[in-house]
């Protein structure tokens, strides 16, 4: 087995070992969560996991990340930190 797959495997137990002594990793849930994307791909891929979306306008325009879902599109990555 490949060493990066006996890692996984070995996490994906101990995971299941806390679950089962019931702990919780307290993760929120992806409604929780803001992606920052730039694409338009990546845009989509939030939105399909329910999550809200902050573009970037760089390769695509403010339309096309709109369309795509974007709550938001900055021009500059500075902007960003008005909507978090």
């Amino acid at each position: 087995m490949d060493e990066s797959l006996e890692k996984f495997d070995g996490m994906v137990e101990t995971l299941t070992h806390l679950k089962e002594k019931g702990y919780s990793l307290g993760l929120a849930s992806s409604a929780d969560m803001i992606k920052i994307e730039d694409a338009v791909n990546g845009v989509q891929a939030a939105i399909a996991a329910n999550m809200s979306c902050i573009a970037i306008a760089s390769s695509f325009t403010k339309a096309e990340l709109m369309d795509a879902g974007a709550y938001e599109v900055c021009h500059v990555t500075k902007d960003i930190v008005a909507y978090l």
